[in-house]
């Protein structure tokens, strides 16, 4: 039972961080706080300045940690180099005008407006743009002496060369990065296995069912990170052929699960199967962990006699691709240094070319977050003169990670309980270890830790961190850590409040338009990926035509993820039925557009299939005309697929999973018309 648990929890804790960029974030936060005190609280001493100084000199940088995100070590080290440039500036105006409050706004919205038009020059302009922010908002909350500008800049200076050794210290190996998410997409894999057995003894087949649809998510988004991390490297000769022959090794084993999780869904509906199935997972789940093989041509002689040869076969063949070949099994291709992704790389260059409205995103994100910010600014100073810059602080927040309104209201409502509960926990540590300074210190360097750790995938327990670090920091600082909180709780709700309505007032994007063209998106790319299946002279492999659909996939996720989770404090329904309908079509064409591909001569020239095929896509194109708001004539309804069943194993399936998509398009079509 305990190695069980064991075996459970580390293969949670493996594939909540892929490439382990949480807890080299939280080590380098770590690293750089306790060295940077360290270093700059004996400057400050021997200089005979205010430990404040110094501590600005250690704040700053240590948002370096998670703040720098450029895809290569190279360009992170040169943004590195540029940090000090940007924040030493800032924290010298921030020194300059935090007694005077209407300058210190005003160039607290140039600030805002200036991070955010960064955003359009790629991480480098995230990174810059943040940390800038961060060096002014920290000036304005400990308050040096207009005076002590310049030595604020010094120390910003020496701050962010430490951290700059730290990440030196801590590199970024790209043979070690990419041996640990193939380690993490082994405990993915456990994971839903363990998911699928769960299933089999669940009473609520509802919630069961979820539990396996959020694994089997999981395991596409870590299968496309990593598919992305290996296209980098295909442009290598050296490297080309291992690589590519990982990628189609990573996709199969995916669509495997996919194929397994669907199997056993259908089949927990028939009595007698339990046993059978439980065996199966066990051995396999087994296997995956490095155990006794699993032998799946033993499963397949033993259960061939069954009913549903089709269902019995795909369940077979996942169970024989996941036994046999797992992707982390193969060795690691030849790593050259990294290419440098272009700007047309992937997704990100759908998302330059279409525009949703007259402004581009980073222009409407600084146009909102200035308007959230100035109210803010001016809520702030009737709540409390001198710290009226709680409130700016709550308003940025909010739009760093909101594209659309309903986002926006999720972004606010959590970030809001966030601080409640950062508050709470603020206070009563603080009165807990009130005067002891060497556990103030400790639990400090407990909350730096896991809130770094947090920083990603985990906003929520990142802010109730920042907010109880705060509180250890007021309490060294000798200043009242109970009223400064207060404070910061009621800053937080007017900023929250403001911001949102900055976003429902100030060039507005509906969250139905966002969803809308975003599923258009997918829509367009399904209809490509089935034509380039049955009529392209020379067809993509399986592992870029697949893998586009999937980021249009990811894309629409991302959009509406926020607003139909359980926490999300309006409708979701309708977004919930959307999101599923378009995960259903991209699942269904991504198995049907393999199996073509791997037997083309048999599929392609099923005449039956590719009019079907071609009735399916003149469909879903219809369907994304209609969302983005053009008249679409209506597609005549093609020749129904052969009902009889197919010889074939392969033209069976393919049949099987295009009735499905020509389904989910039709009553698709039926919505929107």
């Amino acid at each position: 039972m305990n190695r069980r648990l064991a075996g459970l929890l580390s293969d949670r804790f493996v594939a909540s961080d892929p490439e382990r960029a949480r807890l080299r974030g939280a080590v380098r936060a770590w690293l750089t706080a306790a060295i940077g005190a360290a270093i700059l609280l004996g400057i400050a001493h021997l200089l005979q300045q205010p430990a404040k100084l110094a501590l600005i000199g250690v704040v700053v940088p240590l948002m370096s940690a998670v703040a720098v995100q450029d895809p290569t070590p190279a360009q992170q080290r040169i943004t590195m180099l540029l940090l000090p440039l940007v924040a030493a500036p800032a924290a010298w105006l921030g020194a300059w005008l935090h007694d005077a409050p209407l300058a210190a706004g005003v160039v607290f919205l140039i600030v805002i407006v200036a991070g955010f038009e960064g955003r359009r020059f790629g991480p480098r302009g995230v990174a810059l743009g943040t940390i800038a922010y961060l060096a002014y908002f920290y000036a304005l909350l400990l308050k040096p002496d207009p005076g002590s500008g310049f030595v604020v800049a010094g120390f910003l200076v020496v701050g962010t060369t430490i951290a700059y050794g730290v990440r030196l210290l801590t590199p970024d190996r790209r043979d070690r990065v990419l041996r640990q998410q193939l380690r993490a997409l082994r405990a993915r894999m456990a994971l839903l296995l363990r998911a699928l057995l769960r299933s089999l003894d669940a009473s609520d087949h509802q919630r069961a069912a979820a539990r396996v649809q959020r694994q089997v998510e999981a395991l596409n988004a870590q299968s496309l990170a990593l598919d992305a991390r290996l296209a980098q490297l295909a442009g290598h000769d050296d490297a080309g052929d291992a690589v590519a022959v990982l990628r189609d090794r990573l996709l199969h084993d995916e669509l495997a699960a996919e194929s397994l999780a669907s199997a056993v869904a259908a089949l927990l509906r028939r009595s007698g199967e339990q046993q059978a199935l439980r065996a199966a997972l066990c051995g396999l789940l087994q296997s995956v962990r490095g155990g006794t093989r699993f032998d799946a041509d033993t499963f397949q002689a033993q259960h061939a006699h069954r009913e549903d040869a089709d269902l019995h076969w795909r369940l077979r063949h996942a169970l024989h691709v996941i036994a046999d070949e797992p992707a982390w099994a193969l060795p690691l291709p030849s790593l050259q240094p990294a290419r440098t992704p272009s700007a047309t790389d992937g997704r990100a260059a759908t998302a330059q070319r279409r525009r949703w409205f007259a402004l581009d995103e980073p222009t409407r994100q600084a146009i909102q977050g200035a308007v959230a910010a100035a109210g803010a600014g001016i809520a702030g100073h009737f709540i409390s003169p001198d710290h009226w810059f709680w409130a700016v602080f709550a308003s940025f927040v909010v739009f760093t990670r909101a594209s659309n309104v309903a986002q926006t209201l999720s972004q606010t409502w959590k970030g809001v309980l966030a601080t409640v509960a950062g508050v709470a926990l603020g206070l009563a540590v603080a009165d807990a270890v009130g005067g002891h300074t060497a556990l103030q210190l400790v639990l400090l360097y407990v909350f730096i830790a896991v809130g770094f750790y947090a920083y990603r995938g985990l906003q929520s327990l990142y802010s109730a961190m920042l907010t109880s670090m705060l509180a250890m920091l007021y309490g060294l600082l000798g200043m009242d850590a109970s009223g400064l909180l207060v404070i910061r709780l009621q800053e937080t709700l007017a900023g929250a409040a403001i911001a949102l309505a900055s976003g429902l007032v100030v060039f507005p994007v509906r969250t139905q338009d966002h969803a809308d063209r975003e599923s258009a998106a997918l829509l367009r790319k399904a209809a490509q990926v089935l034509r380039e299946a049955f009529d392209a002279a020379q067809p993509p492999p399986a592992r870029d035509a697949v893998r586009a659909l999937d980021r249009e996939l990811q894309s629409l996720r991302s959009a509406l993820g926020p607003v139909t989770e359980t926490s999300y404090p309006a409708h979701k329904q309708k977004h919930r039925q959307r999101l599923h309908q378009l995960t259903r079509l991209a699942y269904c064409l991504r198995h049907l557009y393999r199996v073509v591909d791997e037997h083309p001569a048999e599929l392609r020239g099923d005449a039956a299939l590719a009019d079907c095929a071609r009735h399916v896509s003149d469909r879903l194109c219809e369907v994304a005309a209609r969302l983005e708001g053009h008249e679409a004539a209506s597609s005549p309804h093609g020749k129904p697929l052969p009902s009889q069943p197919a010889d074939d194993d392969r033209l069976r399936l393919a049949r099987h999973w295009l009735r499905h998509a020509g389904a989910i398009a039709d009553a698709m079509a039926a919505e929107v018309a």
